[in-house]
């Protein structure tokens, strides 16, 4: 599994708001970000192998 980690944007407060890449080793992948852990996207594979 690996986890990358990059900024999404600010915030009006002026925090910086972070995505987050999650991916295991079957090419699933899940980006979400910091800020109430929204998902932005979800990639998964059907029964033929395509996301």
């Amino acid at each position: 599994m690996s986890v990358n980690k990059e900024i999404f944007g600010i915030h009006p407060s002026g925090k910086e708001v972070y995505k987050f890449e999650i991916v295991n080793k079957q090419g699933m992948k899940a980006v979400i970000t910091n800020f109430g852990a929204i998902l932005i996207s979800l990639f998964v594979k059907d029964k033929k192998g395509n996301f």
